[in-house]
């Protein structure tokens, strides 16, 4: 189970929620959507955007066929992090300057909480049966969960935010920073930003027919319309309001478009964050779009399931840890093979979508 989003983990998931939605407005396919300048002020963070193909390189000699990979990481550490260790080392071999910045609900004073808010295992020895079970789950009648398909049988629990724990009710109530201008009629802008990691262009086209002539990558920036609104808030912190105060128009919005978002990968932090960038930043847009979940990963997307995303739904989840709104299944992680893409499309086109959001 992933565990709870930080702050950072909220404002870049909800940063990149509204970047991938900037992009199905844009028209732009096959992007992976990013942050720039995260060591800066949240304010100062620049969304961007890269062409998937940009981070595969072939795999294979020169008589082999080739293989499309995104090279991994190395797990070394930066030269600067090995120096800043060796200087430190000796003074942390002498004395205990280990510093730990503590569970991140700390914070709020001295102040343990209510009752409820116990270690269940503490509380089982000082408190009766029935009071026990009242604080394990105040309301005990729960609703129907929603069925997602009859057969095979795929349902969805339904949360019910009396029986959370006082940290997720107040976390469901916590505001993310973002840029300002996010939140403001946004237009993607082309820049040779990153290199092209692919040394066979010739390869690259044979594998992405459709996308590889992609030569750049963009940065998302102010529609001109809105560019004095967005150098008047630069030095403004912002407020992190997940609804939004002006209209989004794009050009060619003349029906409310239909959005799809699948969890596409294992846990990690800030998932649920990132749906609700999404949906915030769509449902300001005038007409307000859709949003479709499928549930369980990519088994979902091949299979059809679908949920209808709402307000309700998202704030069910906001700053939440795991994938609990849309799950994620391992059994089909990965498209595998050429009859999982003719599903998927089939998928995207019995949902009339106009864009699919990969998390």
């Amino acid at each position: 189970y992933a565990p709870l989003p930080s702050p950072l983990d909220c404002a870049f998931g909800y940063a990149l929620g509204h970047t991938a939605a900037t992009l199905v407005c844009e028209r732009r396919t096959f992007y992976v959507a990013s942050c720039a300048n995260m060591h800066l002020p949240v304010a100062e963070w620049q969304p961007v955007a890269v062409p998937f193909s940009f981070l595969y390189s072939p795999c294979g000699g020169p008589s082999q066929n080739l293989d499309w990979e995104i090279p991994k990481r190395s797990g070394a550490m930066r030269p600067n992090l090995v120096e800043a260790y060796e200087h430190f080392r000796e003074a942390w071999v002498e004395s205990n300057v280990l510093k730990a910045p503590g569970p991140l609900q700390f914070g709020d004073g001295a102040d343990v909480g209510p009752l409820g808010d116990r270690p269940l295992t503490l509380l089982a020895d000082a408190i009766g049966l029935d009071e026990l079970k009242q604080i394990i789950q105040p309301i005990r009648a729960l609703p129907p969960a929603v069925c997602i398909r009859s057969e095979p049988l795929v349902i969805r629990d339904i949360r019910v935010t009396g029986n959370l724990s006082v940290l997720e009710q107040r976390r469901l109530r916590y505001v993310p920073d973002m840029p300002p201008y996010l939140r403001g009629p946004l237009r993607a802008q082309d820049e040779v930003i990153c290199p092209q990691a692919c040394s066979s262009i010739e390869g690259l086209a044979r594998s992405f027919p459709q996308t590889y002539g992609q030569h750049s990558a963009m940065r998302l920036v102010p529609s001109e319309a809105d560019f004095g609104g967005f150098e008047a808030a630069r030095g403004e912190k912002s407020t992190g309001s997940p609804k939004f105060s002006v209209e989004h128009h794009h050009p060619g919005l003349r029906r409310p478009r239909r959005v799809g978002v699948v969890f596409a990968s294992n846990q990690a932090p800030g998932f649920h964050s990132v749906i609700a960038g999404v949906f915030d930043y769509l449902s300001g847009l005038s007409p307000p779009a859709e949003v479709i979940g499928f549930p369980g990963g990519y088994e979902g997307l091949i299979k059809g399931y679908v949920l209808p995303i709402d307000k309700e739904v998202v704030d069910q989840y906001r700053n939440l840890g795991g994938q609990d709104m849309l799950c994620f299944s391992s059994d089909s992680g990965y498209l595998a093979f050429k009859d999982h893409l003719k599903a998927v499309t089939g998928t995207i086109r019995a949902q009339r979508l106009d864009g699919l959001v990969l998390v």
